[in-house]
């Protein structure tokens, strides 16, 4: 039986209307070629051209052979497509961020499973992304990739919280400046969020707790804590703590989705849906 290969070979013969011209298109030599065509009119028992001195003319067979081969390859197109499509949307999804608040905001708009880590290395998520390592990365950072479709999702702004009676809790805002020296509360897994706390906090003393006990901590003590304006809608709380927003420029930022182009039908709904998530407007 003929394979699709001898189909695509014979249909761009049909197509250049010679040999030499469809053996330049598919980059094959022409004695491969010939040879392909030959294999196929023989497992046919059919000519499908008209040969003479220095020239190969399709006839009636080869005419009513190309609309059929034409008919074939598309459905196997098609085929392909599905199937590729069938099978992202019943995997999950691997997906990298430098911060959790786009995993959460991705997990809630999608039924699909999805396998996440937090990672703080633009350049290593970016490498997983090219290799299929991951499905989908989360930047803070708006990069050029023509292989990539980049996706603006929110922006985050960071805040300190503090109890009343604070000597901060009178401010409208403040800076790392005026928050450098104090201890606070943060949680252990917050990507990039940390390093920049570190950077701009020296003389702070940063007690990282674990993320699963960190708002029952935060609830009982009497230190500062770091919270977003994400976190603040998102995990609402009755621990009357006051919301500060750090006023510095880095304090705040804008995270960009990344996926293949190839997988554009997979994740289109991901940009289409982000509205539905409350806690990010």
């Amino acid at each position: 039986m003929f394979e699709l290969n001898q189909l695509e070979i014979f249909v761009a013969v049909v197509e250049e209307g010679s040999v030499s011209k469809a053996a330049a298109k598919l980059l094959i030599s022409q004695p491969a070629l010939s040879k392909t065509i030959q294999k196929l009119e023989n497992e046919l028992d059919l000519n499908l051209f008209d040969r003479t001195k220095n020239k190969l003319s399709v006839n009636n067979n080869g005419k009513m052979a190309y609309k059929k081969a034409k008919k074939l390859l598309s459905q196997a197109y098609r085929m392909k497509n599905e199937l590729v499509e069938f099978d992202h949307a019943n995997c999950s999804i691997s997906l990298a961020s430098c911060t959790p608040a786009p995993i959460w905001a991705i997990k809630e708009i999608s039924n699909k499973k999805i396998e996440s880590t937090i990672i703080d290395n633009s350049n290593e998520m970016i490498e997983g992304l090219k290799t299929n390592k991951y499905s989908l990365i989360v930047l803070n950072q708006n990069i050029k990739n023509k292989d990539f479709v980049c996706v603006k999702m929110f922006s985050e702004k960071l805040y300190i919280s503090v109890i009343e009676g604070h000597r901060l809790a009178t401010k409208a805002s403040i800076s790392f400046k005026e928050l450098n020296g104090e201890s606070i509360i943060l949680s252990n897994q917050i990507g990039f969020w940390s390093k920049l706390c570190q950077i701009n906090l020296p003389n702070s003393h940063l007690l990282y707790q674990d993320d699963k006990i960190y708002h029952e901590i935060v609830e009982f003590s009497t230190l500062p804590s770091f919270r977003t304006n994400i976190t603040i809608k998102k995990f609402q709380s009755n621990d009357r703590r006051l919301y500060i927003p750090i006023n510095d420029l880095e304090a705040t930022c804008d995270y960009y989705l990344y996926f293949k182009k190839s997988n554009l039908k997979s994740y289109k709904y991901i940009k289409e849906n982000l509205n539905r998530v409350k806690w990010i407007k």
